[in-house]
Order: C-alpha cells, then structure tokens, then sequence
C-alpha cells in the first residue's frame, strides 16, 4: 500500500492540481483576510468634535493668536475704561440690582466677544470689515452694470419704438 500512494500521486497529478490549488487559495484569502481585520482595528474611527459655538471659536483662535507672535505691527490696545455702576443706582445709593448685574457681564462679554473677533481677524488674515466693504463694493459694481445694460437696451431701440 505504501508504493502504491506515491505511483497514484506521479501518475495522476492533473487530478490533484486543482484541488491543491484551491486549498492553498483558500489559506491566502484567510490570512489577506485576518490582515484586513489588524488594520480595521488599527484604524480607530476619528473621533467627532462637538460643534463649537461662535464664543468657543473666538476664545480658540484667541488662544492660538497667543502662541504665535503677531506678524503685523499694531499699536498698543487703548485702555479701556472701567465699567461704572448705573446713575440710578448710584443716585438712589440703594445696591446694584440683579438685573444691573446681569446687563453688565452681558455688556462685558459682548466687549470681550469683539475684542477676540478683532484678534483672531489679525491672526487669520481675514478682515471683517475689509470684507464688507468689498461686498458693498461689488454691489455698487453690480448696481451700475445693471444700469448700463438697461441704458444699452433702451438706446438699441429705434427712436420710434421708445416710449
């Protein structure tokens, strides 16, 4: 039975071909396929960031202006004027009511909400009020073109159709 194994396997190879050929096949997609699933695992899903709000953005890009230093020359901030209490509390010598305090930190943070807007319009390069007068440029620019066209169609015109 021993040389009879080794006679079958030389003589008929073709039969066994395909058969090996598929089990070697099959050992390949196996490991491409266990390599595929490593990389998944490597590959952590990105982690999402929490939509910031406009404050958040301000006080980010604030934080970044910090760490750079400014590349363009400005002059030193003015000092601003320390916040008064109100004349009618002050007059009526009563204490600052809740809603006294309440409009004041709304005015400061409204302050300091300008104040890093401005900041990070420097850090950024991007000017606001740069950019709205070219928007109001370009509607001025649109407004007499639309004019001009106007005028073009009416002088196309014979004189006798002109009403």
């Amino acid at each position: 039975m021993d040389s009879n194994l080794p006679d079958y396997l030389m003589n008929n190879w073709e039969a066994i071909l395909p058969i090996a050929v598929a089990i070697i096949g099959f050992i390949i997609s196996a490991y491409n396929k266990s390599l595929k699933e490593a990389e998944k695992k490597q590959k952590s899903a990105p982690v999402k960031k929490q939509k910031q709000g406009f404050a958040e953005k301000m006080v980010a890009a604030a934080q970044k202006a910090q760490e750079y230093p400014m590349t363009k020359a400005k002059g030193e901030p003015r000092q601003k004027a320390k916040p008064h209490p109100s004349k009618r509390a002050a007059s009526a010598g009563q204490d600052v009511s809740l809603t006294e305090i309440n409009r004041q930190a709304k005015r400061e943070a409204y302050q300091e909400m300008k104040r890093l807007k401005k900041e990070a319009s420097v850090t950024a390069d991007f000017d606001y009020r740069k950019r709205r007068q070219q928007v109001q440029k370009k509607k001025r620019i649109r407004g007499k073109l639309q004019q001009a066209v106007i005028m073009k169609e009416v002088l196309d015109k014979p004189v006798s159709l002109r009403k």
